[in-house]
């Protein structure tokens, strides 16, 4: 294990498929962690204008030099919606990280996209992420505002963003925001750790990410953020949980399972307090807005 562990670090400078492939190498007698198939793809809602899917942690949306990724899962799945003159193949009317899970948004036409998109980014759109994060949140609401922009050091061009605060971070930052509301305090991977909902109100790359590692509570298993030293967890623990997506096309509010839950042992969660259900927490994160 130690001597997997120092091949990790000799290939700190390294951002691509051999640094994750040795990630997960590591991390699969750790936590469970397995090898993604093109079945790894749930289906939420299929209408004639949308489809949503659940999407696996540790899959990227398109990539050429990937056997598994969500543009071949649905190739495989809806051959007649291939569109050979988009980039992708499909309508994607948003994106996920690669180490991200859960909703995701594909329209089935160029009509469809347009009205999707809109919403996106007339910010009328509604999304809530679930994480575990390290630490113990003391208060139990917070919003975060700090704007974000690229992170300028050579190893980190394209990899990673910084916040303002950070002495790397590129002069052409663009404010971000982020609510949060506390569900559950308690212990993951024998750490005290915190489980969140989260609504980012601005869509940054990385925003949420970023965000939590600014206030010292970085995302259970969140490799990059965490200079590349949280390597047990079998995965990173963010998942986009909700997406409500009001158009002109069809109205869209669409929910997923909680993949954190206690009983599944490969989080090793264990709560010890509980602050708000999911359910209420949602109210607090809306109540804002009224």
């Amino acid at each position: 294990m130690l001597i997997a562990y120092t091949m990790l670090k000799l290939l700190w400078k390294a951002e691509s498929s051999l640094i994750y492939a040795a990630l997960r190498i590591f991390r699969g007698p750790l936590g469970h962690a397995v090898d993604k198939t093109l079945d790894d793809i749930e289906i939420l809602h299929d209408s004639p204008h949308f489809l949503i899917v659940n999407k696996s942690c540790d899959v990227i949306l398109n990539h050429y030099d990937r056997t598994v990724t969500v543009e071949k899962q649905l190739e495989r799945l809806y051959p007649d919606l291939v569109n050979p003159s988009l980039k992708m193949s499909f309508y994607f009317c948003h994106r996920l990280d690669y180490s991200t899970s859960g909703v995701l948004c594909i329209a089935k036409h160029k009509k469809a996209c347009a009205a999707a998109v809109k919403s996106f980014e007339q910010r009328k759109s509604q999304k809530f992420y679930l994480a575990i994060v390290r630490g113990l949140i003391s208060e139990d609401i917070l919003t975060i505002s700090e704007p974000i922009g690229n992170d300028t050091r050579e190893k980190f061009i394209k990899v990673r963003m910084a916040t303002k605060s950070s002495p790397f971070c590129s002069h052409a930052c663009r404010d971000a925001k982020t609510k949060l509301v506390v569900l559950e305090r308690g212990v993951c991977y024998d750490y005290p750790a915190t489980k969140v909902l989260l609504r980012p109100i601005t869509g940054r790359r990385h925003q949420l990410r970023l965000h939590l590692n600014h206030i010292g509570h970085t995302i259970v298993g969140d490799f990059t953020y965490s200079n590349r030293t949280d390597l047990h967890p079998y995965r990173m623990f963010l998942h986009a949980y909700k997406l409500a997506l009001p158009n002109n096309i069809e109205d869209l509010d669409i929910t997923t399972n909680d993949p954190f839950a206690s009983f599944d042992v490969r989080n090793k969660w264990q709560p010890q307090q509980t602050v708000h259900t999911i359910e209420s927490a949602i109210d607090c994160l809306l109540q804002v807005d009224r």
